[in-house]
């Protein structure tokens, strides 16, 4: 995968992630990716290594080592995914 996938993927994964910490008992998923989250056995893991993200970031990507900081997260809940999927 390139850069852009990776961020593309990344996104996905983070967007699912929040839109089912709103859904309710319905199970009534927006898109493909929503229903492959609730059913990832890292869910949570996933889950909580954003709120982790969240609460020690600003976000704000102004320096370097923001930038570099935001790009290990990615990286690390695309590999949490990736590999728990195969």
């Amino acid at each position: 995968m390139n850069q852009q996938e990776n961020k593309n993927l990344s996104e996905k994964i983070i967007k699912a992630i929040i839109e089912l910490n709103y859904l309710d008992e319905t199970k009534l998923y927006s898109d493909e990716m929503m229903e492959i989250i609730a059913k990832h056995p890292k869910y949570e893991y996933m889950k909580n290594l954003y709120i982790d993200f969240l609460n020690n970031s600003d976000c704000k990507y102004d320096t370097e080592a923001e930038i570099k900081k935001l790009t290990e997260f990615r990286c690390k809940i695309e590999e949490i995914y990736l590999k728990s999927s195969s």
